[in-house]
């Protein structure tokens, strides 16, 4: 069944898989739109 999240549960899971990432993370989406939390932690990976 399909999971519909709004922004905080989109941020939360994004968060989770950034902080999981071992290798690699690639991330393509038109409607993505990150917050400075999010930006900190992927800056943080790279």
């Amino acid at each position: 069944m399909a999971k519909f999240l709004n922004t905080t549960g989109v941020s939360y899971l994004l968060e989770i898989l950034i902080k999981g990432t071992k290798d690699r993370l690639i991330l393509i989406s038109p409607y993505l739109q990150f917050n400075d939390r999010i930006k900190e932690h992927l800056n943080n990976r790279n």
